[in-house]
């Protein structure tokens, strides 16, 4: 079965080489993935590097005004890594979701769909759940297993966040600093967050490569 045809959009904050590579390598990672587990062909990359604040209009964006063109002209989605990766302003998000392409956050499980934007005001203020309002326990069972499988999936980003910052690590290495303070020290100076988005630690730097080298 032929591959149908996506684009992906990858938006990547103006700095330091090494943390802009780390960005890059990331997005594009869940991109790949989505687009190889839904039988998709990614026929273009578009790569966006970020001015600072104020850049949520497509004045400012123009590799996401290419993307989109290219996106309708073709009848095909657009992959995306994260939602604050296409937008961090809900007013721009919904001037994107009028321009008739589909957006696909590929961090996020579920089928291939448009990307919908729904606003609800609360009708007044929140009330304590009566005791009769509790969900039946077949509800329950279900939230367990939707929490278990977030644990799931945020256990396998960090494997995967692992993975690419591994190489960055044994780079660091190869220059002598073989120290877990060395190291965690020279992660920081090159501007590369930690998966939560910290500064390193030499335990950071420690879990990083237990989890990299379980996976090797």
């Amino acid at each position: 079965m032929a591959r149908k045809t996506a684009f992906s959009y990858l938006r990547v904050s103006r700095g330091r080489a090494h943390r802009r590579n780390l960005e890059i390598i990331d997005q594009r990672m869940w991109c790949h993935a989505f687009a190889r587990d839904h039988r998709y062909r990614i026929a273009e990359e578009f790569i966006e590097i970020e001015l600072g604040k104020g850049a949520d209009s497509l004045e400012l964006r123009p590799e996401l005004g290419r993307c989109i063109e290219r996106a309708r002209r073709e009848g095909a989605p657009i992959l995306v890594a994260s939602i604050d990766r296409l937008a961090r302003n809900i007013n721009f998000l919904a001037t994107l979701l009028q321009e008739g392409v589909t957006f696909v956050i590929t961090e996020l499980d579920g089928p291939l769909r448009p990307m919908v934007l729904e606003l609800h005001k609360p009708s007044g203020p929140r009330k304590r759940p009566r005791a009769d309002r509790r969900p039946p326990p077949g509800d329950r069972s279900h939230l367990s297993e939707v929490a278990k499988k977030g644990r799931a999936a945020r256990r396998e980003q960090a494997d995967q966040f692992a993975r690419v910052v591994r190489p960055e690590i044994l780079s660091i290495q190869r220059e002598g600093k073989t120290t877990l303070r060395a190291m965690a020290t020279e992660l920081n100076r090159r501007g590369i967050p930690t998966y939560r988005g910290a500064q390193w630690t030499p335990m950071a730097v420690k879990r990083v490569l237990a989890r990299s080298s379980d996976e090797s």
